[in-house]
Order: C-alpha cells, then sequence, then structure tokens
C-alpha cells in the first residue's frame, strides 16, 4: 500500500491506496535491506528492553508490545520478501520459499507468545529469536547471491 494526501487535507493526513501490479512487483535488494536494519533494530529493543529498570508488570506489557510489533515487521519482511522471490536464481528458489515459510511460523509464534502468560516473552526471547536470526541471515546470503 501506498500513502498519498489529498490537496484540500493536510499532509497529516494519510489515505492509503493499494499498490498495483507494477509497484508489487519493484521489490529491490535495498527495500529488503531497509526491513533488515528495521528488523535487528526491533530485535534489539526487546533485548533491551529485558535489561531495563522498570516493575515487573510494566517491563512485560512493553515487551509483549514489542514482540507484536517484532511480528508485525517480520510479517511485512515475508510479503516483500515473496514479491521477491521472482528475482532469486531458480537454482535457489526452492530453498528461498522453504525459508520464506519458516519465518511465517515464526511469525505465529510470535504472535502466540505476545497474547499468552507472562514467560511467553522470555521463550521468544530464548527459543525463536535464535531461530529466527539464522533462518534470516540465510534469507539475506540467498537474496545477495
Amino acid at each position: 500500500m501506498t500513502s498519498e494526501t489529498s490537496p484540500s487535507s493536510s499532509p497529516d493526513d494519510v489515505v492509503a491506496t493499494p499498490l498495483s501490479n507494477c509497484e508489487q512487483q519493484s521489490v529491490s535488494k535495498e527495500s529488503l535491506l531497509a526491513l533488515y536494519r528495521t528488523l535487528e533494530g526491533c530485535v534489539q529493543d526487546l533485548r533491551n528492553e529485558r535489561v531495563g529498570r522498570m516493575t515487573q508488570t510494566s517491563r512485560t506489557d512493553s515487551r509483549l508490545a514489542m514482540l507484536i510489533r517484532l511480528s508485525d515487521v517480520m510479517q511485512q519482511f515475508h510479503s516483500t520478501c515473496a514479491i521477491y522471490a521472482e528475482q532469486i536464481t531458480p537454482h535457489s528458489k526452492f530453498r528461498y520459499r522453504e525459508l520464506l515459510n519458516r519465518l511465517e511460523v515464526f511469525v505465529r509464534q510470535l504472535r502466540t507468545c505476545a497474547s499468552g502468560s507472562a514467560s511467553n516473552p522470555d521463550f521468544a526471547e530464548s527459543h525463536i529469536l535464535p531461530q529466527f536470526e539464522v533462518t534470516f541471515r540465510q534469507i539475506l546470503q540467498l537474496i545477495n547471491r
């Protein structure tokens, strides 16, 4: 989706419009790398939050919100990578799609952790995030070939 402002509205009034087929097909390595940096920032924020000095309840609430944000950015990365799949070499395409399927599973797991009990942010950080980071690096390796 793209954002537009109408001439009669202020710049803060954003209207979402669907992407055309041409816009959907123009995913570049640079846009994927920008999403990569955003994801790295989300993961780092989540790790820093664990070390922060807040009360246990507010820290857990904040970490749950960060898990939701991370899963949203992960979903956006997955969708963008799915479009980019057409630019992957035929030899690597099967592996690329397999990694995208794993990424989709991580998104679901993070959302489950964010909606569950207080120990779930710890589970997400100790189990899901390390696996995600390995998968993520493998996707980037295929993109950079």
